[in-house]
């Protein structure tokens, strides 16, 4: 019976593996900008770790497709309106960025919010870069008749809440992907789950994401799809891949979809330069219990001669 129990083990499958095609379009030449929710914050690190060329979250996390579309939209506009404003709990907030912006100045503000749109502009001016979305919720509130980003502490009552239509957008994403033809976008919808809108309330808003993410993918060619969310809530279905809150994922999922995302989206030379990265990163992170000795000193030397082989291959 053991042994019977043993052979069904080996021939049965205990989780569903996503579909990864090959799409290499991140390359260590082009530029990456990663926007939207904390998961695009979570992959720009990782990128980052591993020498990419990254601008993160310039505005700082945003949540919903029309807030992350208006930084693609507006950032020529380097004019900050004050109805863009808000001074609450003794800081000037922006409507239409995180908190991380907000400072007890307000010119200071209206100077961070168009610092951060000349280092989008300037990502965006490149040739050609490789721009990653992570779309969070579809759930947004209005201040005002004003759809904003982020709602920086103020009472619940004072916004309109509403689900987006997948048209809304479509509509403002069709814009933006016809504005940068010659630029490569990666869709991602989060796997975070927003429970504090109730389960049922989260899964409408994610189907919003997915409708809105397929409609553009199919109808634009500079428009791609990565099943991060379907990678963590499929794959991963245990808890022990979450953190704490049980809605983010931890260390070991976000390591794991990282795994698949460069399966998907590196080429053989960027694999190999990677690989090649991650080694003299060990190197450096290995510690020195007596540097005063040859071996100490034979180790550095190597390390050297390691990072200027590294640069010279592939820079």
């Amino acid at each position: 019976m053991v042994e019977g129990f043993f052979y069904y083990c080996l021939f049965m499958k205990f989780k569903i593996d996503t579909p990864i095609p090959s799409n290499p379009i991140v390359t260590y030449t082009l530029p990456v900008i990663s926007v939207g929710s904390c998961f695009a914050d979570n992959m720009s690190d990782k990128l980052a770790n591993a020498r990419f060329n990254v601008l993160a979250n310039p505005f700082g996390i945003l949540y919903n497709p029309l807030s992350i579309g208006k930084a693609f939209l507006d950032f020529a506009l380097e004019d900050v309106a004050d109805s863009d404003l808000i001074h609450h709990n003794g800081l000037w907030h922006s409507w239409h960025h995180h908190g991380q912006m907000s400072t007890p100045n307000k010119p200071e503000l209206v100077e961070r919010v168009v610092h951060a749109k000349r280092q989008l502009k300037a990502s965006l001016e490149e040739a050609k870069t490789t721009i990653l979305i992570t779309f969070g919720s579809a759930w947004v509130y209005s201040y005002q008749c004003q759809i904003v980003a982020n709602c920086h502490k103020l009472p619940e009552a004072s916004f309109a809440k509403k689900l987006l239509a997948v048209s809304e957008i479509v509509e403002l994403w069709r814009t933006a992907l016809a504005k940068y033809p010659e630029h490569d976008f990666i869709f991602t919808v989060s796997p975070v789950r927003y429970v504090k809108d109730g389960v049922h309330n989260s899964n409408l808003s994610k189907s919003v994401l997915h409708l809105a993410v397929n409609e553009l993918i199919v109808s634009h060619k500079n428009a791609h799809y990565f099943p991060a969310y379907e990678i963590v809530l499929d794959e991963l279905r245990d808890y022990r891949f979450y953190d704490r809150d049980l809605v983010h994922p931890n260390e070991v999922a976000i390591d794991y979809v990282w795994d698949l995302f460069k399966e998907c989206f590196f080429d053989d030379k960027t694999k190999a330069m990677h690989e090649a990265w991650k080694k003299i990163q060990l190197m450096k992170q290995h510690r020195i219990l007596h540097p005063e000795t040859e071996e100490a000193r034979l180790f550095a030397k190597s390390l050297q001669k390691k990072s200027t082989e590294f640069e010279a291959l592939f820079f």
